[in-house]
């Protein structure tokens, strides 16, 4: 993620995305428990339920979706391939009126996002 500047990464399974990775998960189940991160492995870190969405659908799709589902990275998805990610920064840039349909759970508070998010 620090190499290739990305908040996530999907795990793959062959061809197949298998699971997710975010900074946040890498925060909360390595650094704050002090685990060594070069002794833990990617696979016990990643959600096990992947929510995703495929390319097809329209992005209020996506961000209602992220919203629902209170994430900020979506793996776009087609016929088991992936195809992307969209996230919470993409919706900024691509439609900034979206994104109070996120309600995701933020370092920043609530007064502070509606803020910057306006």
């Amino acid at each position: 993620m620090k190499k290739n500047r990305v908040g996530s990464v999907v795990l793959m399974k062959g061809e197949i995305p298998a699971g997710i990775i975010t900074e946040q998960d890498v925060v909360r189940k390595v650094v704050s428990e002090e685990k060594n991160p070069k002794k833990t492995l990617a696979g016990s870190l990643a959600e096990k339920e992947l929510i995703s969405i495929e390319s097809l659908r329209d992005l209020s799709d996506a961000v209602t979706l992220m919203g629902c589902s209170e994430i900020k990275h979506l793996p776009v998805i087609d016929g088991g391939k992936l195809q992307g990610i969209i996230t919470a920064k993409d919706v900024i840039k691509l439609e900034p009126h979206l994104m109070e349909m996120i309600s995701f759970k933020s370092s920043i508070g609530e007064r502070r996002s509606k803020k910057l998010f306006k």
